[in-house]
């Protein structure tokens, strides 16, 4: 199977897959039903997203988006003129906006070692701090917290001593300061091109993916039709190809078609 290595803002390494159309199918319909929760357990379920922080994550999913199903992005500026944003600008904002940040909180005979949260949907409070503690000790044995079902982290939460607690959120707050209100897109007058804003502590990325990734199903639908219909002859191989490559080959038996209708209306002169 290709896979594509890609070099994370952490100076992580990680191989992705090609995202195929039968993948891409259900993201819209997890985009198209505003289901944030779904949508970023078919992305773990595809690619090995574990233990990665939210800035390596939405990383992962931008360059994705940019390689398998276009570059581009479009936006309604002024006058409704369709106004067209590299995605290239945007992945070299979030190399830039990468920060580490770590702390180690200990209490009595607990200690725990919190990072950067390494989810990109937040669904409650619980889900913040959980994604924040990366391992614990406890009595001498060692936890590590990414390896723990989500349940087995809530029952770990529970039990914790309030004064843990304090200083989780301590340190969350000290993030929120240096995460807040990242900016993935600059603001434009002239062609109208409003500004977007993201805290990464929050949901704004989520939904950000949820916008980049959304496509019209129906016009998903009578892509599939077209190509089964009149480009492949019935293969079945549409769901193995990428949308970018079905793109492609559309286009090639456009102009191919466009090539041969010219070519006959000349000898019918």
């Amino acid at each position: 199977m290709f896979s594509i290595e890609l070099e994370l803002p952490s100076d992580k390494k990680l191989r992705i897959p090609e995202l195929k159309n039968r993948d891409y199918l259900d993201i819209i319909k997890f985009c198209s039903n505003d289901d944030l929760h779904g949508l970023e357990k078919k992305f773990r379920s595809i690619l090995p997203l574990e233990k990665l922080s939210i800035i390596d994550i939405f990383y992962t999913l931008v360059y994705i988006r940019s390689v398998f199903i276009g570059n581009e992005i479009s936006f309604a500026g002024k006058d409704k003129i369709e106004i067209k944003y590299s995605l290239d600008i945007l992945l070299e904002k979030i190399i830039s906006s990468h920060v580490e940040n770590n702390a180690v909180i200990k209490v009595g005979n607990i200690q725990i070692n919190t990072s950067i949260p390494n989810c990109l949907y937040f669904e409650n409070i619980d889900t913040l701090y959980t994604s924040t503690i990366k391992s614990m000790t406890h009595n001498g044995i060692d936890i590590d917290f990414s390896d723990l079902s989500k349940s087995d982290q809530t029952v770990i939460l529970d039990k914790l001593p309030t004064e843990v607690f304090l200083k989780i959120q301590q340190f969350i707050n000290t993030l929120s300061e240096e995460l807040s209100d990242i900016t993935l897109i600059e603001n434009n007058d002239l062609v109208g091109l409003e500004e977007y804003r993201a805290n990464l502590l929050g949901n704004s990325l989520a939904n950000f993916i949820k916008l980049i990734f959304n496509y019209d199903l129906k016009t998903f639908y009578e892509m599939m039709y077209n190509y089964n219909h009149f480009v492949s002859n019935g293969s079945g191989d549409f769901f193995n190809l990428t949308f970018l490559e079905v793109s492609l080959i559309m286009n090639i038996h456009a102009d191919r078609i466009k090539k041969e209708n010219d070519e006959s209306k000349k000898q019918n002169r």
